[in-house]
């Protein structure tokens, strides 16, 4: 049960670490450019249209791979945070912590993967 809790906030909390990104850092947009205040396109003109961006990003980065790797993130997630901590309320929160992380470095990646290999 833990692990699925695991892969449930993983891919949740990914996409709230993809806005938190697209609003403070940049996160790239498929067919769209590079969002945010470090990005082509500043963010805080359309909030709404902003998240929708997110949004189909989330979907299309997921389709392509992205949530076999937050479901791989999501498994250890859940399988570390149970076996850290004894109380039910304290594995909760280990989860919570690690499904955070691993929502947080699939993301940090597509947002820096320019840096890496090249303009797209």
């Amino acid at each position: 049960m833990n692990i699925l809790k695991g892969i449930t906030l993983t891919a949740f909390l990914s996409l709230l670490v993809a806005l938190l990104f697209a609003f403070f850092y940049r996160l790239p947009i498929p067919m769209g450019g590079i969002i945010g205040p470090f990005g082509e396109y500043g963010s805080g003109s359309n909030i709404l249209e902003t998240i929708k961006m997110v949004f189909t990003a989330w979907v299309f980065y997921g389709l392509f791979g992205g949530f076999i790797v937050l479901s791989i993130f999501g498994v250890l997630a859940g399988y570390f945070g149970s076996k850290v901590s004894d109380t039910s309320i304290n594995s909760s929160l280990k989860i919570i912590q690690y499904s955070f992380i691993g929502g947080f470095v699939p993301v940090l990646f597509i947002a820096t993967l320019d840096f890496i290999i090249g303009p797209w």
